[in-house]
């Protein structure tokens, strides 16, 4: 009976099988029911499907290359996953020790870690808004909602650190053309 493999192993989706390697277990297949053979044991072994040894033992030998061949395929598959998810609580690990939270945005999203909820952006937007009329800078429109667009973004600024020259109103409609949403 096959037992599948459970765990972190599950979440491998596909193994991709290098054709050259199965190219080179190909030339031992002569007919269409060694070929089937062979690729039915690749694809239960790049499945992470363990077989009973009984059922290993009464398999064609094209049947047990296969899945050997697929096995190895999975478990090279399993490797690089496990090492990515180490890679990643490390990650996790280091930004919540600098930031106090594994989150990536520092828990709060990426509009609020770069300062738009502080009262200082409030100020600046509304200031650059009075500049510009309370119109749209690019339909002219002052009966839509409006935003405030960054021109330019200066590296490891807040967005109240933005100089109002880079600073523009824009509708709603206008800036979400702007960032091609």
């Amino acid at each position: 009976m096959a037992k599948k493999m459970t765990g972190p192993a599950r979440r491998v989706f596909f193994v991709r099988l290098n054709t050259d390697d199965l190219a080179l277990h190909m030339e031992y297949v002569n007919t269409d029911a060694q070929a089937r053979d062979f690729l039915t044991g690749c694809v239960k072994g790049s499945r992470g499907i363990f077989l009973d040894p009984e059922m290993m033992e009464s398999a064609s030998p094209l049947f047990r290359r296969g899945y050997l061949f697929g096995m190895e395929a999975y478990n090279e598959a399993k490797e690089s996953f496990e090492k990515a998810r180490e890679s990643g609580k490390k990650s996790a690990a280091a930004r919540l020790a600098r930031n106090g939270t594994a989150r990536p945005t520092g828990g709060k999203g990426y509009t609020k870690s770069l300062g738009y909820d502080d009262p200082r952006w409030q100020e600046l937007r509304l200031r650059t808004m009075e500049r510009d009329g309370f119109k749209c800078t690019k339909c002219g429109t002052g009966e839509r909602t409006l935003h405030v667009h960054h021109l330019k973004y200066t590296v490891g600024a807040m967005a109240w650190e933005s100089p109002m020259e880079d600073l523009t109103t824009m509708c709603e409609p206008c800036h979400i053309g702007t960032h091609g949403k």
